[in-house]
This record gives C-alpha cells, structure tokens and sequence, in this order.
C-alpha cells in the first residue's frame, strides 16, 4: 500500500519529468521501475496507520455530527415555518 500512496503523491513530478509522448504524455515503465520508493520502519508504518486509523475515526464522528446539525437545522427551519403560517 505505501508505494501506491507514495505514487498518488508523487504522480504529477513523475508525469512532468520523466514522461513521454505528445499532447497526453505516459508514465515510462523504466521510469517508474526504477524509482525508489521511500518506506519507512515497520515500527514507523505500524505509528502511522495506528494514527491513521485514529483520524479517520474522528473524521466519521465529524461526519456524523455534521448529519445530526443539519437534520436539526432542518427540524427548527420547519418549525419556525409552521409556527409563522
């Protein structure tokens, strides 16, 4: 999984180095076989998932907050309609 990550980041410093072709230029298969994908410790992998995991948890908790705001924004506009008509 990291040297995917590694390549999502990397895609556009790869494409605009070493690409090749005219209007719409392709990744190299030399070019991409042979460059060196940084991977950190197992230990360091193992922190940065554990991190990883624990952001995307309050990424969903944020989410889910957000859903309940907005289905009480929703509520007290229907509300504050009714009681006006």
């Amino acid at each position: 999984m990291q040297p995917k990550l590694f390549f999502q980041k990397a895609y556009d410093a790869l494409r605009s180095n070493a690409a090749a072709g005219g209007a719409q230029p392709n990744l190299n298969v030399d070019t991409v076989s042979s460059t060196v994908v940084p991977i950190p410790p197992i230990h360091e992998q193992n922190r940065i998932v554990a991190k990883v995991d624990e952001l995307i948890t309050i990424c969903d908790q944020l989410k889910t907050k957000l859903s309940e705001s907005q289905q009480t924004q929703l509520h007290l506009t229907d509300a504050i309609v009714e009681q006006a008509v």
